[in-house]
């Protein structure tokens, strides 16, 4: 029974980190918007500019730069995968919040199709019927959720750009970036919803035997 707990885990585990890394890959070749990066290597060459023309020591302005964290473990992931980019710098919670949603249903598809390889060893723990309706309704949860929550960030993406008319000044930029979140959670919550439907298509197989 360890051994079998085990093996559940640890295929768990490999799922789960499978689907992740697809996630993330398929949002960088969405070409994610990033529309609170900032220019690190620009702003570095203007305060090292400012800095010099004050007549300060360039040798202790390079050693300060270089000291810098900007090329940490921590940038070089979120340079590579510009998911996390786009969260942490986006002002507005709403989007990224219904982003990471949308990952965990892919995450959870994923969690259901490990688990139901081992349906008859958890059939010991859970009834039959208990086992179905687990299976049943969080897969279709899992599938319906992405294309809803696609359409709400379209929704609400919109609205902002309604909200900043008053504002002819930066409408401009605020339609530019609340137009590319109403088209990529329409876009990722489609791919979402195909992939789950994918994974469906396996658990109801495994389910089967």
């Amino acid at each position: 029974m360890r051994y079998t707990n085990i093996k559940i885990l640890i295929r768990t585990v490999l799922y789960l980190s499978i689907a992740t890394v697809v996630f993330l890959n398929i949002v960088n070749l969405m070409q994610f918007p990033t529309n609170g990066v900032k220019d690190n290597t620009k702003q570095t060459e203007l305060i090292k500019e400012h800095l010099i023309s004050m007549d300060n020591n360039e040798a202790i302005l390079n050693e300060i730069i270089g000291a810098t964290p900007s090329s940490n473990y921590l940038s070089e992931f979120k340079d590579k995968f510009v998911f996390f980019d786009y969260i942490f710098n986006n002002n507005n919670i709403v989007v990224p919040l219904l982003y990471i949603i949308t990952m965990l249903t892919f995450l959870l598809q994923a969690t259901l199709l490990s688990l139901s390889n081992y349906y008859k060893e958890l059939g010991q723990f859970w009834s039959e019927k208990e086992l179905d309706s687990f299976f049943l309704y969080s897969s279709e949860w899992a599938i319906n959720a992405p294309p809803v929550l696609g359409v709400v960030g379209t929704i609400f993406s919109f609205g902002m750009v309604v909200s900043n008319l008053s504002d002819m000044s930066s409408l401009s930029t605020v339609f530019k970036d609340n137009f590319a979140n109403a088209a990529l959670t329409t876009i990722i919550g489609g791919s979402i919803y195909v992939l789950n439907l994918l994974l469906n298509i396996f658990i109801a197989k495994n389910l089967s035997k």
